[in-house]
């Protein structure tokens, strides 16, 4: 968010990762091309019945901040539109990101088109909720093809 209070929209989208069972199940990722791998939250590697294993990524982040993640088997993942299957490495982390976006957005005062919300990545973009998955810089620009719109956000 900047000094002056506007806020910036971030990425978003839903895609479908493959369940223990072999099933796609929708999860919400926040694409991140300032990130040089993909995270995914404990609660949600745990609902997917995903294995872990003895991997482990030590992290350095903001503020010099260390954590360590462990590394998923490998997963497939699916775009909700474009024809993207793809292997994807993920690392567990108890949290990623909070919850998004950071505060209620008027969908009566954006300049997207209801013909084009049908068309998004997210079409719950505008509703406060939880991220289950960062996708770096790698997939974000195999995910990312559209066009950035701005929105007044009051």
């Amino acid at each position: 968010m900047h000094a002056s209070g506007d806020m910036v929209m971030l990425a978003t989208a839903v895609v479908y990762i493959n369940d223990a069972a072999g099933y796609p199940q929708p999860c919400r990722a926040l694409l991140d091309s300032g990130s040089q791998v993909n995270f995914i939250t404990d609660a949600c590697a745990q609902f997917l019945g995903l294995s872990k294993t003895k991997c482990f990524l030590p992290l350095v982040g903001i503020n010099s901040m260390r954590s360590d993640a462990q590394k998923l088997q490998p997963v497939f993942m699916y775009s909700r539109f474009e024809h993207v299957n793809v292997s994807l490495d993920l690392h567990v982390l108890p949290s990623i990101v909070n919850d998004m976006p950071s505060r209620s957005i008027r969908l009566d005062q954006s300049k997207i088109l209801d013909i084009v919300n049908e068309q998004l990545a997210d079409p719950s973009y505008d509703t406060l909720g939880k991220v289950d998955i960062i996708l770096g810089a790698e997939m974000f620009y195999t995910l990312f093809s559209g066009e950035m719109l701005p929105l007044q956000i009051v």
